[in-house]
């Protein structure tokens, strides 16, 4: 991938313009089906979502990034227009396991856009956040997925844990 290609941008990460054309309905299944097929086909997909590390140098409150998921591994971009101040943050360590986890409170809830409307059953929830825990073989990354993303991302840093585990292991037998 190119230093300023983009990624195509998954179906739940939604813009602006995206809001008014679907009048405020989220994507519909077929959609988030055709990013996994194209994950898995070697293909690469942006997700919006908040991040933090608990380790290293991330940041350690949840901050907006692009999270380009490519065949090489996760790379942060952080959410600016302006493509010469783009500074990619790539996620070397080998992940172990990713899964959805509750939100601490209310407050962080809040924080995350997953209250009141955008909650499950809200007319919004499809917009809503959840917050997926991804342990690597350095520490926990955290990341608050809109809903229609969810299961992109869960299945993508499933492939990951995979093909991570088959690499250890083909060090193992040699």
């Amino acid at each position: 991938m190119g230093k300023r290609e983009r990624l195509k941008r998954s179906a739940g990460t939604v813009m602006p313009w995206d809001l008014a054309k679907n009048r405020l309905h989220g994507p519909d299944e077929k959609a988030t089906a055709s990013d996994i097929a194209a994950v898995d086909s070697g293909e690469g997909r942006t997700v919006y979502c908040s991040f933090r590390g608990l380790y290293g140098s991330f940041p350690r409150r949840f901050r907006g990034y692009f999270l380009d998921l490519t065949a090489d591994g996760p790379v942060l971009r952080p959410f600016l227009g302006f493509s010469f101040l783009w500074r990619r943050i790539p996620i070397h360590a080998h992940v172990v396991s990713a899964k959805i986890r509750p939100f601490k409170d209310g407050r962080e809830a809040l924080d995350l856009m997953s209250t009141g409307q955008y909650a499950p059953g809200g007319k919004l929830e499809w917009a809503g956040s959840e917050i997926i825990s991804c342990r690597t073989t350095e520490g926990v990354l955290e990341f608050a997925v809109k809903r229609p993303d969810v299961p992109l991302v869960l299945h993508y840093l499933d492939r990951l844990s995979q093909r991570d585990n088959a690499v250890d292991e083909g060090r193992r037998l040699h």
